[in-house]
């Protein structure tokens, strides 16, 4: 029971937020995933992620904006370290998965160019899982940020007797 605190601060992070957490952390096992297969007669079949080949610098980038959430979160669930942000977190979860989201959709554009290089070229199942779990996280952070402004709202307009 010496770290029970971490399964109480998880729990107490909220839903979305879990979500979010999750769905960072298996990205950063979906940019592993091959995302597109080339056939050349000379070399058979080949496997693709997106940290291989014309879109590797995309990878890293996505890759570091995951880990960044993933160690944000880790740091406010051990309670080892405060990261002190600049702006809203709801905000800055809305950003990063808007700009993974973007990087996504070039990567795609990038294996799109290169698979005009090969005979037969196939799309797998890594890239649309990695869309899939950005776009949920896109959705949860505007989801997180309309709650916000709701509860700034309400409380606004909260006498201060009740």
């Amino acid at each position: 029971m010496k770290y029970a605190f971490i399964r109480k601060n998880f729990y107490n992070l909220g839903k979305e937020i879990q979500t979010i957490f999750l769905l960072q952390f298996l990205s950063v096992l979906f940019v592993f995933f091959p995302v597109i297969s080339t056939y050349s007669p000379d070399l058979n079949w080949r496997f693709h992620s997106v940290l291989q080949g014309e879109t590797w610098l995309i990878g890293f980038l996505i890759l570091i904006l995951s880990l960044s959430v993933i160690t944000y979160f880790i740091g406010k669930i051990t309670e080892s370290f405060k990261i002190k942000l600049p702006i809203e977190e709801n905000i800055l979860l809305f950003s990063i998965s808007l700009f993974q989201i973007l990087l996504t959709i070039l990567a795609w554009s990038v294996l799109i160019v290169v698979k005009n290089n090969f005979d037969n070229t196939q799309v797998r199942f890594g890239i649309a899982l990695l869309f899939l779990s950005y776009v949920v996280n896109f959705f949860l952070a505007l989801f997180l940020i309309q709650k916000s402004k709701k509860a700034k709202t309400m409380s606004f307009f909260e006498h201060p007797n009740n």
